[in-house]
This record gives C-alpha cells, sequence and structure tokens, in this order.
C-alpha cells in the first residue's frame, strides 16, 4: 500500500517538475545536452543570414523561446555541419510544433491573422521535421539512430544502435541515456549501468539532463529501494526545484513512511550531486 502512495505521490513531483521546467529549461536551451544554443547569438543576426527558416517559423507573442532555439540550432548546424546537431535540431523542431499547435488553437476574435500565421508556423514545422527526418535517415550517428528508433520505429536503425554498445561513438551522455530508455524495460541492470555512467561523463559546467534522476528514483522504487529512491529525488530537488515547499513536504512523508533516516540520505544526496556538478562522480558499485 505504501509502494503505492509512494508512486502516486511521484507523479505528483514529477508534474511540478515538469510545470516548473519551462523556466529551467530556457538556460539550459535542451535536454539534448549539444553545443548548439549559444546564449550571446541574437535571433536577429541568425535571420539576416538564414531568411528561408524564419520566413517559415514568423514572429508571434508565442513560443518565443521554442523559436529561438530552433533558429539558433539551425544557424550552429549551417556554420558547423556537424551531423550529431541535426538530432538536436530535431528536437527542437519538434518542441517548437508542438508549441504551434497549441498556439495554432487559440481563437481571436479581433485578430484572425494571428491564428493563419500559427497554423503556418506549425506546418512548417512539421514540414521541416519531416524532410531532416528523411534527410538523415541513413545516418550512422547514435544520437540519430536513436531518434529514427524512438520516432519511427526504425528497426534497422536500432540495430546499428545497440551495435554501437561499449564504443566510444556512445561515450556521452546522450547516447548512454537514450540506451538506458530502451533497456528500462527489457534489462534493468543494463538501464542502470547506462544511467549511472551517463552521470560519470558529465564534466564539470556542463548542464545535467533531470531525466537521469527522475529514472533512477522510479527504478529504484520499482525495485523497493527506498533509501536509494528517496537520495535520487532528493538529488533532483536539489537540482530542478531546491525550494519547492511541496516537494520537500512529500520528502518527509516519504522519509516518515518508510523509517528512513532522512538527515544522512540528505548528506549523501548532496554530496552525490556535488560530485555529479564537479565531474567527479562513480557509480554505485551495488
Amino acid at each position: 500500500m505504501q509502494h503505492e502512495i509512494f508512486h502516486h505521490r511521484l507523479q505528483g513531483i514529477f508534474t511540478i517538475i515538469n510545470t516548473n521546467k519551462i523556466k529551467y529549461l530556457s538556460l539550459v536551451c535542451t535536454l539534448a545536452l549539444l553545443p548548439a544554443c549559444d546564449e550571446t547569438i541574437k535571433v536577429a543576426d541568425v535571420c539576416s543570414k538564414n531568411i528561408n527558416i524564419c520566413s517559415d517559423f514568423q514572429e508571434d507573442n508565442w513560443c518565443r523561446r521554442e523559436r529561438r532555439e530552433a533558429l539558433v540550432t539551425y544557424h550552429s548546424q549551417q556554420v558547423s555541419k556537424q551531423e550529431s546537431l541535426k538530432y538536436n535540431l530535431l528536437l527542437n523542431y519538434e518542441k517548437y510544433e508542438a508549441c504551434m499547435k497549441k498556439a495554432s488553437l487559440i481563437e481571436h476574435k479581433k485578430f484572425k491573422e494571428k491564428k493563419h500565421l500559427r497554423i503556418t508556423n506549425y506546418m512548417n514545422a512539421k514540414k521541416r521535421i519531416k524532410a531532416l527526418s528523411d534527410e538523415t535517415i541513413n545516418s550512422e550517428d547514435p544520437l540519430l539512430l536513436y531518434y529514427h528508433w524512438s520516432r519511427n520505429n526504425n528497426k534497422v536503425a536500432l540495430e546499428k544502435l545497440l551495435a554501437l554498445e561499449g564504443s566510444k561513438a556512445i561515450e556521452n551522455t546522450e547516447s548512454q541515456f537514450n540506451l538506458a530508455t530502451y533497456y528500462v524495460k527489457r534489462d534493468i541492470k543494463k538501464a542502470f549501468n547506462f544511467l549511472f555512467h551517463a552521470l560519470e561523463l558529465y564534466k564539470q559546467g556542463e548542464e545535467i539532463n533531470s531525466e537521469i534522476f527522475k529514472s533512477l528514483t522510479t527504478l529504484f522504487l520499482d525495485k523497493k529501494k527506498y533509501n536509494q529512491a528517496y537520495i535520487w529525488l532528493k538529488v533532483l530537488n536539489l537540482h530542478s526545484l531546491e525550494d519547492d515547499e511541496n516537494t520537500e513536504k512529500t520528502l518527509d512523508n516519504y522519509a516518515e513512511a518508510f523509517n528512513l533516516d532522512r538527515d544522512l540520505l540528505d548528506k549523501v544526496a548532496k554530496t552525490t550531486l556535488k560530485n555529479i556538478e564537479a565531474g567527479t562522480f562513480v557509480k554505485p558499485k551495488n
């Protein structure tokens, strides 16, 4: 019974996190964690050099952050020609498309042209996703292989991705997390290993994908290892929602429900996050 309550409250916490993530993600640009979003690049400069995409994604009061990320990522990929940035670009196209789809549903009695503009932006985003997806269908980049499997159930792409296990090609946090999401329902031990190794690969100063903390919390909860589940939930709390009173109260309830030593576990969580942020994290032996 307590286990079910824990799961229910955990979902509540993750809802809070997702609500607040809009503010958080505006700082990190994208969960893909690739060097594509440069806060120093101005949209006006991007549009002066990339007229077509700015014409496709016309400026609007809605989805400004998503539009900026898509435009800057497009510009970065055009300049660097880096294949892996196309993965980042696809993700940012998707975020812009989802935002514009929502915005296009808003009815304007006085400004009907706004609805037309948003529908146009939404459709153009869909077209760009399709075009870039088609363009990268035969890519050997592990991030794009994951994209084509996760979005299109491309079995060939999945086979190629899995064949890269243990190679230098996937020695990056993004690929480690992607493989963890594949194994989470197939091989829990592998899922844990990939998640922990993703944390080991972070270097000091890099933005951290908080989805890793969520995944570890959930996996440990499923295994009924409540001490570990608490630690990673606390790490998530410290990393993303440090001042959220609701989450702190929920953590109190968990500690009490499972008779946990919260003071000790809080210290472990703080040390763990400190090591991850410093680039010195080493996965647990057990």
